[in-house]
């Protein structure tokens, strides 16, 4: 008799472990989705690579090898007075002759995911005479960017009037 109680109670056993294992394989998938919804994450922002163009041309007169121009660029993360994530910059060589065409210099890099502001400036001259410009362009992170500046350079100017003349046109793109 003892052995048929036991027999007995291995088959509920039985019966009960696998009415389990049945609930179990029902449920699992919906207890999961409810719990992915429960904690919905967004999918990470893909990374933008950027380009950066420095460019010059000579419109008029000679630059006689004396043109040349820099550029810099700094993302920020809280605006202008926040936290800089990067920087680069640039450098254009002489610029070509009138009629010449343009002398360019590149650079890619990778925008910081954080970023929500960008500076950029641009500054050269010939010789002695020079300017500079700058630009600031805020955004949301995670968004491509665009900034573009541009700037002219003459010479003699007055304060160094033994200078050819000369008017060099330079240019500045970052884009996302």
């Amino acid at each position: 008799m003892s052995h048929r109680l036991i027999s007995g109670a291995l088959r509920k056993l039985a019966m009960i472990g696998t009415a389990g294992a049945v609930s179990f394989a029902l449920a699992a998938p919906f207890s999961a989705a409810q719990s992915a919804l429960a904690d919905p994450k967004p999918p990470p922002s893909p990374a933008h690579v950027y380009n950066v163009t420095l460019s010059c041309t000579t419109i008029a007169g000679l630059s006689d090898n004396l043109a040349s121009f820099q550029s810099g660029w700094r993302w920020y993360q809280g605006g202008i007075n926040g936290t800089v994530l990067a920087t680069g910059s640039l450098t254009n060589g002489p610029c070509p002759p009138a009629g010449g065409g343009t002398s360019s210099v590149t650079f890619s890099g990778t925008q910081p995911k954080n970023a929500d502001t960008l500076f950029a400036w641009v500054e050269g001259g010939m010789g002695g005479c020079g300017s500079d410009t700058f630009g600031t362009v805020s955004f949301t992170p995670g968004s491509p960017v665009s900034l573009g500046l541009s700037m002219v350079t003459k010479s003699p100017c007055s304060y160094q009037t033994n200078l050819p003349k000369a008017t060099v046109d330079s240019s500045f793109a970052l884009q996302s």
